[in-house]
């Protein structure tokens, strides 16, 4: 890593030595490992909420297990598990901007999310980004000394 440095006199004798490229490496490492901590609070959310008991009809499922079934317009149950453990986040760097994506890989997570023409939605990331969007603003802006 090359890095430019300024060097300065003091009256007292010391160096003053700026190194700006090494200082800004260890930001964008401390607010990448910040944005990490946060994607994973986030993921925590929404793989919690989804845990819910059903509030739905029952559903045979096998000869004696019997599964609850999520109401329309409430969050999908754990039925397989796939849903729970697919959900997770990524953090992409476009151009010059950083993003924290959140979601899953199961393509029946987006359906389940706005429905389909057989099936009502079962809202199960939007509520919860909604809901923390507020708080996850403030998390930002106080770790990271910007108010």
């Amino acid at each position: 890593m090359q890095t430019a440095e300024l060097k300065v006199q003091k009256k007292s004798g010391f160096d003053l030595i700026f190194r700006g490229d090494y200082v800004m490496e260890k930001l964008g490492s401390i607010a990448y490992e910040r944005l990490d901590s946060l994607g994973f609070d986030i993921v925590t959310a929404v793989k919690d909420f989804i845990s819910q008991p059903g509030t739905g009809k029952f559903y045979q499922k096998g000869k004696t297990v019997w599964y609850q079934a999520s109401a329309p317009g409430f969050p999908p149950t754990v039925k397989s598990g796939e849903l729970k453990v697919s959900v997770s986040h990524v953090i992409v760097l476009e151009g010059e901007q950083i993003y924290l994506y959140v979601g899953t890989t199961e393509d029946y997570g987006y359906w389940l999310e706005i429905g389909t023409d057989l099936i009502e939605p079962r809202p199960w990331l939007g509520v919860i980004l909604t809901k923390l969007a507020p708080n996850t603003k403030v998390y930002v802006l106080k770790e990271w000394k910007i108010v």
